[in-house]
């Protein structure tokens, strides 16, 4: 349209005369006709020709005029309408060059500052919103939301194309869904629980709805998420005298239909039927130990409510007494986490069982002792020159690992180890035998025993005084002028006029005076060496052995001072003795507890992973016991369900599932 206006105007030029080109007439003509086509942006440009040309035309200038009051009016309801609703980055952008445009052809008004304002309050809004939609679907990422993070992603897409990693975001969202509920479909379908894959498959629809497999699949659990499916199942259990399965399809029959008759006949035959098995196969788990096992399918038996009598409480009866009996072996044995299953296994059949409680309380106790670990710091042996040292190092060495330790970290007082000594008499504890530290660990259920030798504790110091001497001015005092007299020399029978412009024959000047004043240096050097070691009371071998030494050295210079000679008084600013030792002392406690904690500080991790190798190994009870302790050591940090912590948990349910346990 554009290319036939401006033909036009060629062809209009080529026919008028040369005088219409030079008066603007010709740029006037196409103007209005480019404004005829609301091309306001072309025609303004031609007027401005024009009125080059013939300037005092108002015929031109009253057009120009016209013309930009009608572009002012358009562009105000172009934007009004870019602006309308949600209006993306690139209404926005194009709603600012309407503003640019309306700029450059001078259309200055009220209006158009409100235009311009209005353009950049939507831009910042924009920018704000989408801002907090980012960060939003990166949360919703974060989290496993795929269909929020896609929505999410997909509205910012939408409103500012190329958007900080948007595509890159969306199309991982994409795979990511895919694979989760795709996984999640199957795993349900597995399991029958057709309505939670119908749910993973609509939201992986709502993501990727041309998706053949999803789609698919779909169909397949629509066709199955029925009553005749769990019904046409459970017949044919039946049929074939399954009657857990006849138990559970029609016990999944009720979400879809009650009241089902057919299924309601075949419950109860199977019901009484299972339950005849599984009272032969409970007296078969009792006998042989597996009491883990033996709950379960009491609990089952209970669930069916079918057996007749007292039949139900004698078994009961029967499995908690040899349980606990078994679990009272256990605590005997040191087994506390294997006791402590085994009772909570009865409590969740026989709460009211007697002693039940307590014993379960006390195993709790032992549990939570065990899952922590206690550290036993012995005094350090002395020097002869410093008999108090190793005490000074202890003390020390105490108070930092109870404000640094974990809650899972216990460290004994140094009265209760005083009375371990003695009992054991240990003697030197630098010289603690294999044997000697594990009784302690046995009997006193110290895990670390921290024992060491101060070899070095003292300061080394040196003075040296010597004297300073300072000539300082004490005053001033009256002379003879040597100028005078040299002056008085020359002319000895001056005139008054002379004797008037003559040197002063007295002055003024200063009086010195010679003061001496003490300086004293000093210099100290702090030297403190000890080594160390960390005994596991369990096994009697060293964990670590170490020799540690620091050095601190000081030193000032004071002096007297002369006060009226300008020498302030310096005093000597120099720690003490014990100030020195006490630093050093801190220094190598700090490396000391660094060098004990840190191998501790992931106590839970380390408990889960020696269950993992004695389940590697196959020994159950003391991976029962790891898994445990791993368990209750994050109870003690209050720190709940870490993944560990469930697969801990997963890890004692299928060891004991069907252990049989010591009924000795």
């Amino acid at each position: 349209m554009r290319k036939a206006l401006l033909a036009s105007a060629v062809v209009i030029g080529l026919s008028g005369c040369g005088s219409t080109t030079s008066n603007g007439t010709q740029e006037f003509n196409t103007a209005n006709q480019l404004a005829g086509s609301q091309q306001y942006d072309e025609a303004i440009s031609y007027l401005n020709q024009a009125i080059a040309k013939n300037p005092k035309n108002k015929t031109f200038s009253a057009k120009l005029a016209e013309i930009r009051a009608q572009y002012l009016q358009s562009s105000t309801t172009k934007i009004n309408e870019l602006l309308q609703g949600d209006s993306s980055q690139k209404n926005i952008v194009q709603a600012q060059q309407i503003v640019d445009s309306l700029e450059k052809n001078k259309i200055e008004s009220d209006q158009v500052n409100k235009l311009k304002q209005q353009v950049s309050v939507r831009n910042n809004a924009l920018n704000l919103r989408v801002v907090s939609m980012y960060k939003d679907a990166k949360y919703q990422m974060e989290q496993n939301n795929w269909v929020e993070a896609h929505g999410l992603l997909s509205q910012i897409s939408q409103l500012s194309n190329n958007y900080e990693d948007v595509k890159t975001r969306l199309n991982t969202v994409e795979a990511e869904a895919y694979k989760n509920y795709m996984n999640q479909a199957n795993r349900a379908i597995s399991q029958e629980d057709f309505k939670s894959a119908k749910s993973n498959l609509q939201n992986l629809l709502q993501i990727s709805p041309d998706n053949s497999a999803a789609n698919n699949l779909l169909q397949r659990v629509l066709k199955n998420d029925n009553a005749a499916y769990f019904l046409n199942k459970a017949q044919s259990a039946y049929e074939r005298q399954e009657w857990e399965t006849v138990i559970s399809q029609c016990q999944r029959l009720t979400e879809y239909q009650n009241n089902n008759q057919n299924c309601a006949d075949m419950l109860v035959e199977a019901k009484t039927k299972e339950s005849e098995q599984l009272s032969s196969k409970l007296i078969d788990s009792i006998s042989e130990g597996r009491f883990i096992e033996a709950v379960n399918i009491y609990k089952r038996l209970q669930s069916h409510n079918v057996t007749k009598d007292n039949r139900l409480d004698q078994l009961r009866d029967s499995l908690s007494q040899q349980a606990f009996f078994s679990a009272g072996t256990y605590k005997q044995q040191g087994n506390f986490a294997v006791s402590w299953h085994l009772l909570k296994a009865i409590a969740s059949i026989n709460s009211n069982y007697p002693e039940l409680f307590n014993e379960i309380k006390q195993v709790e106790d032992s549990i939570y002792t065990r899952s922590k670990r206690k550290i036993a710091i012995f005094d350090f042996t002395s020097p002869i020159d410093s008999s108090d040292s190793g005490v000074i190092i202890t003390q020390n060495l105490i108070s930092h690992m109870f404000n640094n330790a974990s809650n899972d970290i216990s460290i004994m007082e140094r009265a209760n180890l005083k009375t371990i000594v003695e009992e054991m008499k240990l003697g030197q504890m630098g010289v603690i035998s294999e044997s000697s530290a594990k009784e302690m660990g046995r009997v006193h259920g110290i895990d670390y025993a921290i024992m060491g030798s101060v070899l070095l504790y003292k300061v080394d110091g040196k003075t040296e005084s010597s004297t300073k001497t300072i000539r300082y001015q004490v005053g001033e005092k009256i002379e003879d002028n040597i100028d005078y007299l040299n002056w008085k020399a020359v002319n000895p029978q001056p005139s008054p006029a002379e004797l008037k412009a003559a040197p002063k024959a007295k002055i003024m000047v200063p009086e010195y005076g010679v003061r001496e004043y003490k300086v004293t240096d000093t210099k100290k050097v702090g030297f403190l060496q000890l080594t160390f070691r960390v005994v596991d009371a369990q096994t009697g071998e060293n964990t670590l052995v170490d020799t540690i030494e620091r050095k601190l050295e000081e030193s000032d210079i004071a002096n007297a001072g002369v006060s009226d000679a300008g020498i302030e008084f310096d005093p000597m600013e120099i720690s003490t003795d014990t100030e020195i030792l006490q630093t050093l002392t801190e220094q190598i406690v700090a490396h000391m507890g660094a060098a004990v904690l840190k191998p501790l500080e992931k106590l839970e991790t380390s408990l889960f992973n020696d269950g993992k190798e004695s389940e590697r190994r196959m020994q159950f009870e003391a991976a029962v016991e790891s898994y445990t302790y791993s368990i209750f050591n994050e109870k003690v940090k209050s720190i709940s369900s870490s993944a560990d912590s469930i697969e801990a948990q997963k890890r004692i349910d299928n060891i004991l599932a069907r252990f049989r346990f010591n009924i000795n």
